[in-house]
């Protein structure tokens, strides 16, 4: 048998939980209620992210452009800004999520996904 050689080696990790906190207006009961519109009328909704970890993180939304409701949907919301970072100890960010549209529509629980990382 050859020679053994052992070392050691030392390892350090840390695993941290991605903290987000998500604020919406109040009475708006976790999520954003456009009411009813005119056709070609502009509301704007806002909610405002939280890190509430001691690590920079990054959001996302999106929609499921697979789902054909979704891919109108779309067409129909835009999310100011769609992505960006948030660093730990820092004030939330404002979100502004608007809703316009150019024909008659009816909408009920509208799925937009939040990614965090």
């Amino acid at each position: 048998m050859g020679l053994v050689q052992n070392e050691n080696i030392q390892v350090q990790v840390e695993a941290y939980d991605v903290a987000l906190d998500m604020s919406f207006p109040k009475g708006a009961d976790g999520g954003l209620d456009f009411g009813s519109l005119k056709v070609f009328d502009e509301a704007k909704q806002t909610c405002t992210l939280k890190n509430r970890g001691r690590y920079e993180i990054g959001f996302k939304f999106t929609f499921d452009s697979s789902d054909p409701v979704m891919k109108e949907a779309m067409e129909l919301f835009k999310v100011d800004p769609p992505s960006g970072q948030l660093f730990p100890n820092d004030k939330p960010s404002t979100v502004h999520v608007i809703f316009k549209s150019k024909k008659e529509c009816n909408i009920k629980d509208l799925h937009i996904e939040v990614s965090s990382y």
